[in-house]
C-alpha cells in the first residue's frame, strides 16, 4: 500500500502519518497484489472542522484497503477565514490537484474520490468531476453540505450528469439521498456513510471516563468553532435570560472564537454580573471528552447554511447528553432516531423559543435521565449499523474486492 501527497506539506494531514501500522507492515508483502490508484480531492486540516476531520479519518482507512495506492490532494485554504487570499490558495491547490489527476491517468484501475463543495466552490467540483470522467476514473462523490440539497443548484445538475452511469454518490443519510434525488435526475448509484461511523473510538473513550455526579444545577454546553452563524449569540442570550429568571443552569462554552468580533462578544458576556458562564477555549483529546462528560444538555443553535450532520451533535448523544438543535441538514432525522429536541427552522434565532425548550427539558430531571439512557441504548446500535455501511463503502476502493452493485 503506497501513499502520495500533492499540495502543501503543511496541510496538516500527510497520509503517511495516518497509515495504520499493520498496513505499513504488510505493504512489502502486497507489492505483487492488484493495485488500485485512489485520488482524493477534498479539504483536510487545517483548519479543523467536521468536514476536514472526517475526511482525514476516511483517508486513513482507505489506505488500509487491500491493494490501494492513495494520492491525497488537500484543497483547504488553511484557515477558517478565507477571504480573497484563501480563495486564491484554494484555486492554486485545485490546479495542482488536477495536474496530479492527469499524471495518474495512466494507472489502471483508478478511482477519484472527491468531496463536493457547497457554494461557489461547486465550480471546482464541476471541473474535477468532468476531468475525472474524461480521464477514465471511476467517480465517487461525497456530499457533506445541504446548500444544494435544500435548494436546486444548476452546477450540481451538471455534476450529477458528469458523474455518469458508473459513478456513485455518497450521502450522510437516507433522508439526504431522498432529498437530493428529488431535485436531481437521473438517479445514480449511492452509498450511505453516516458520521457515526467515525464515532466508535470516541464512544469507547467516553465509556472509560467517569461522568460528573449530578449537582443541584444543570450544565448547558456549546462546543463549536464559535461564530454567530453557529449560534454563539443565541447561546449567550440564553445564559443571560436564564440568569435573569433565576434558573438553576450553568453555561459552558468551548471552542475557538472565529474572529476578534466573536471574542469580544464572549469576553463582554463573561464580564457581565450574575451570568453563570465558563469559556474553555479550544478543547481537544481528553479535554473534549471531559467537556461532554461534564454537561447535561447540549444546545446547538446553528443557522449555518452549509450545516449537514454536525459531529458535535453526535458526540453529545454518544456521551448521553440531551441535545437541543434546529431542523438543519440531517439533524431532525438523527434526533428522531437517537433522541433529542429538534427546533423549528423558523425559531433558529428566537431566544424565547430556545429558552422555553431548555426550560421544558430541565424542569423534569427524572425524565431527562430516562431520555439520556434511552439515547445511549439507541446510539450503540446505530454506531454498529453505521460501521457496517462504512465497511461496504470502503470496499469501493479495494483493488481485490470492489463493490460494483448499487446501494439502493
Amino acid at each position: 500500500m503506497r501513499t502520495e501527497s500533492c499540495g502543501d506539506a503543511g496541510s496538516g494531514s500527510r497520509p503517511e502519518s495516518v497509515q495504520p501500522r499493520a498496513a505499513r507492515a504488510q505493504s512489502g508483502r502486497e507489492s505483487s497484489a492488484p493495485t488500485r490508484t485512489v485520488v482524493v480531492i477534498g479539504e483536510l486540516p487545517p483548519p479543523v472542522n467536521g468536514q476536514s476531520k472526517n475526511l482525514a479519518a476516511i483517508t486513513a482507512d482507505i489506505i488500509a484497503c487491500p491493494g490501494v495506492r492513495l494520492v491525497v490532494c488537500s484543497i483547504s485554504s488553511g484557515r477558517l477565514r478565507g477571504g480573497l487570499p484563501g480563495h486564491l490558495r484554494k484555486t492554486c491547490k485545485h490546479l495542482r490537484a488536477w495536474a496530479r489527476l492527469i499524471a495518474c491517468a495512466g494507472r489502471s484501475p483508478r478511482t477519484l474520490y472527491l468531496v463536493a463543495d457547497g457554494w461557489r466552490g461547486l465550480i471546482f467540483t464541476c471541473v474535477s468531476t468532468a476531468l475525472g470522467r474524461a480521464l477514465g476514473y471511476e467517480l465517487v462523490l461525497q456530499h457533506r453540505t445541504f446548500a444544494y440539497v435544500d435548494r436546486r443548484n444548476r452546477l450540481m445538475v451538471f455534476v450529477n450528469r458528469a458523474l455518469g452511469p458508473r459513478g456513485r454518490h455518497v450521502f450522510l443519510s437516507e433522508g439526504m439521498a431522498r432529498k437530493f434525488f428529488t431535485l436531481y435526475q437521473p438517479r445514480r448509484r449511492f452509498e450511505i456513510n453516516h458520521n457515526l461511523a467515525q464515532s466508535l473510538a470516541f464512544f469507547r473513550d467516553l465509556r472509560a471516563m467517569p461522568r460528573r455526579r449530578p449537582g443541584p444545577r444543570l450544565r448547558v454546553g456549546l462546543l463549536s468553532n464559535l461564530m454567530l452563524t453557529k449560534g454563539l449569540d443565541v447561546f449567550l442570550d440564553l445564559a443571560r435570560r436564564s440568569a435573569s429568571e433565576g434558573l438553576a443552569l450553568d453555561f459552558v462554552l468551548a471552542g475557538p472564537a472565529f474572529g476578534p468580533v466573536e471574542e469580544a462578544i464572549i469576553r463582554a458576556a463573561l464580564a457581565e454580573p450574575g451570568i453563570s458562564l465558563d469559556w474553555r477555549g479550544p478543547v481537544h483529546g481528553p479535554d473534549r471528552l471531559s467537556f461532554f462528560r461534564e454537561i447535561d444538555i447540549f444546545v446547538f443553535p446553528t443557522r449555518y447554511r452549509y450545516e449537514a450532520q454536525p459531529n458535535v451533535v453526535l458526540e453529545a448523544i454518544c456521551a448521553g447528553v440531551h441535545v437541543i438543535a434546529p431542523d438543519r441538514g440531517c439533524i431532525r432525522e438523527d434526533l428522531a432516531r437517537l433522541g433529542g429536541t429538534c427546533m423549528a427552522r423558523d425559531d433558529e434565532a428566537n431566544v424565547s423559543a430556545w429558552l422555553e425548550a431548555l426550560r421544558d427539558v430541565a424542569a423534569n430531571r427524572v425524565a431527562l435521565t430516562a431520555r439520556r439512557a434511552a439515547s445511549l441504548r439507541r446510539v450503540r446500535a446505530e454506531i454498529l449499523g453505521a460501521r457496517r455501511h462504512y465497511e461496504e463503502f470502503l470496499r469501493v476502493f479495494s483493488a481485490t474486492d470492489p463493490v460494483r452493485n448499487a446501494a439502493t
